[in-house]
């Protein structure tokens, strides 16, 4: 598969968009800081044929008030939810404590 890279961007030349693809595209246009995907989508994501039963992205940590509200963001548009938590806030201190929130 071609690619090319600039200004931090990766483009993937040709590439026909999955569900998969499209549900990670809608979910990082609500990320307001700084993020990177790894693990086995970015196989998936550059032509391996492979499954996957996550995404997992870690993003920038800005503090509880920039966080709730891109949580608050996401689950509002009733495209996803939390499984391992209420709220923005409970959902920051898992993270906080654990590393890693849980989102469908």
């Amino acid at each position: 598969m071609e690619f090319e890279y600039s200004n931090g961007i990766i483009r993937l030349l040709g590439k026909k968009l999955t569900i998969l693809d499209k549900t990670v595209i809608s979910f990082i246009s609500h990320v307001p800081v700084k993020y990177v995907i790894v693990s086995g989508y970015l196989a998936i994501l550059f032509g391996r044929s492979r499954n996957t039963e996550d995404i997992d992205i870690f993003i920038e940590d800005k503090g509880l008030h920039e966080f709730s509200r891109f949580y608050d963001k996401i689950i509002s548009t009733g495209k996803f939810y939390a499984i391992n938590a209420e709220n923005a806030e409970d959902a920051y201190e898992l993270m906080k404590e654990h590393g890693s929130l849980r989102l469908a």
